[in-house]
C-alpha cells in the first residue's frame, strides 16, 4: 500500500525560470526505506520539502495515505523532519528539546516522559537525557535529533542529507544506528542524498533524479544492472561504467558496432529494445564486466591497448588504458602483477553491454 502518492508535482521559483520539480511522479509504499538520490541541485530536498509543507507546488497532487495534503499546514501533516544542519535548541537540554513537539501539541506529562524515555534509550543516549545539548558530540547530537522525530510517530520520517556533515567513521556508523531504528519501528522513511554509496546500502528503493525529473525508481540491484539512460547508468556504480562513443550498422539483417575503426557483434535485433534513428551510439561497460588478458591475444571482438594507470586500493586492482577517444578503466585480478606500458586484450560478454543512444536513452 502506498503511504505517500506524488503526481506530476512542478514547482518553479523565480517566476518560473528555474524549474526544481517537473513532473515529478512518486509512490512510496508503508514501511519502506526510499532514497531519493541525484547530483546537487536536482530538486530533491526541493520536493522534500513540499512533502513536508515548507514549499508549494504550482502544481500536481499529493496524498499522504489517501488524503491530500497539499493545501495542509506543516503541523496538519504527520509527518516529521529531520534536515542537514543540527536545528537541536541551544536553550534547551536534550530531554526538553525531544518533549518539545509534544508539548506543543498539549500532550499529558506523564506520557511525555514515558516517550522521551522510550526513544532516547531507543537511540541509545539515555545518560544524556539532561545533557546541555553544547556538550553533545556530533553523533549524540545526530541522535537526539532522530529522537526528536521519532517521538512524534510520524507516518512519514523526512530526511534531508542528514550526515553530510560527520566524519566518514561517523557517518557508517549512523547509517546502522539509522537502519536498525527503520527495523524497529517499521516508520517509513524518505531519505535524500547526493551520495550515492549511502543510497545503494539504505535504500529499499532509490529514485534517481536528474535537473528536477525523475529518471529511474528502482531496487539498487535493478538501477545498477538495468540502468534506464546514460545519466543513471554513469551516476550510479564506483568505479563509474566506462564509455565507448561507436556506430552502428546493419548488415543482412544483422547489427554490428564501429568503434575505433574496429568492428563489434554481430548482434541480434531482437537483443535491441529498438533501433535508433541516429548511427550514433554509446557503449557502456562496467568496469568488473571488462575482461583482460596480458599480452596481445587474437579472435573476433577482441581489442587491444597498453596499461596507461595501475590503481592498488589494497582491496581492488584497478588499471586505466585508452581506447580511441575513450579512457578505460578495468578490475583486474590482484594476484597477478600488473605494469604501466604492458600491452593488454580487452574484451566483453555481449550480455553485458549496454549501449545508449544518440540522446543517452538505453537501447539494449
Amino acid at each position: 500500500m502506498s503511504i505517500l502518492e506524488a503526481k506530476q508535482i512542478t514547482t518553479t521559483f523565480e517566476k518560473g525560470k528555474v524549474v526544481a520539480n517537473d513532473n515529478v511522479n512518486l509512490n512510496i509504499e508503508d514501511g519502506e526505506f526510499f532514497v531519493l538520490l541525484g547530483p546537487s541541485g536536482c530538486g530533491k530536498s526541493t520536493f522534500l520539502r513540499s512533502v513536508a509543507g515548507l514549499e508549494k507546488p504550482d502544481s500536481g497532487e499529493m496524498k499522504l495515505k489517501g488524503e491530500d495534503i497539499l493545501d495542509k499546514e506543516p503541523a496538519e501533516r504527520d509527518v516529521a523532519m529531520m534536515f542537514q544542519k543540527v536545528t537541536l535548541y541551544p536553550n534547551m537540554n536534550v530531554y526538553d528539546n525531544i518533549a518539545f513537539p509534544l508539548k506543543i501539541k498539549g500532550v499529558d506529562k506523564d506520557k511525555i516522559e514515558n516517550e522521551v524515555n522510550k526513544v532516547l534509550d531507543f537511540t541509545q543516549i539515555p545518560e544524556k537525557k539532561y545533557s546541555n545539548v553544547k556538550n553533545l558530540s556530533g553523533g549524540e547530537a545526530q541522535r537526539a535529533m532522530i529522537a526528536r522525530v521519532l517521538v512524534q510517530d510520524p507516518q512519514l520520517f523526512l530526511l534531508d542529507e542528514p550526515f553530510s556533515s560527520l566524519d566518514h567513521q561517523l557517518r557508517v556508523h549512523m547509517r546502522k544506528e539509522i537502519l536498525k531504528i527503520h527495523k524497529k519501528t517499521g516508520v517509513t522513511i524518505l531519505f535524500v542524498t547526493h551520495n550515492q554509496e549511502e543510497a545503494m546500502r539504505l535504500g529499499e528503493r532509490i529514485g534517481i533524479m536528474n535537473d528536477g525529473r525523475v529518471e529511474q525508481v528502482g531496487t539498487p540491484k535493478e538501477i545498477l544492472r538495468e540502468p534506464k539512460n546514460k545519466f543513471v547508468a554513469q551516476f550510479i556504480g564506483h568505479p563509474q561504467i566506462n564509455f565507448i562513443e561507436g556506430e552502428m550498422s546493419t548488415k543482412e539483417d544483422k547489427i554490428f558496432l564501429q568503434i575505433d575503426d574496429k568492428s563489434y557483434g554481430p548482434l541480434e535485433k531482437d537483443e535491441l529494445n529498438r533501433i535508433p534513428e541516429s548511427e550514433k551510439v554509446t557503449l557502456g561497460i562496467r568496469p568488473e564486466k571488462l575482461k583482460i588478458k596480458k599480452g596481445k591475444v587474437k579472435g573476433e571482438n577482441k581489442f587491444t591497448s597498453e596499461i596507461e594507470l595501475v590503481e592498488d586500493t589494497g582491496k581492488d586492482v584497478y588499471i586505466n588504458f585508452s581506447f580511441g577517444d575513450a579512457s578505460l578503466q578495468a578490475e583486474v585480478p590482484e594476484t597477478e602483477e600488473w605494469k604501466m606500458g604492458e600491452e593488454i586484450t580487452f574484451f566483453f560478454d555481449k550480455r553485458d553491454l549496454r549501449l545508449f543512444d544518440e540522446n543517452g536513452a538505453r537501447i539494449k
